[in-house]
């Protein structure tokens, strides 16, 4: 819940700062495009995977194997 918080107050943040950074005010797009550099590494652990629709009658598999650590390895 609070993620989610976080997440909408630096969106506010960052299109709020580009609009003020390109109506002539330089401090404000700095601030803006850290604030979006931040938006942009909180989403790299959230990886998208697929990205499509489904019609009526439609079926998605979704399988979670979990996730496998570098440097180890699976047997089987």
């Amino acid at each position: 819940m609070l993620g989610s918080i976080f997440d909408r107050l630096l969106g506010r943040i960052v299109s709020r700062s580009f609009r003020r950074g390109v109506a002539g005010e330089p401090a404000f797009l700095v601030l803006g495009a850290v604030a979006w550099l931040v938006v942009r590494s909180r989403k790299k652990e959230q990886p998208l995977v697929w990205s499509g629709s489904l019609k009526e009658g439609d079926r998605l598999l979704l399988t979670n194997f979990g996730r496998e650590e570098p440097g180890t390895e699976q047997g089987g």
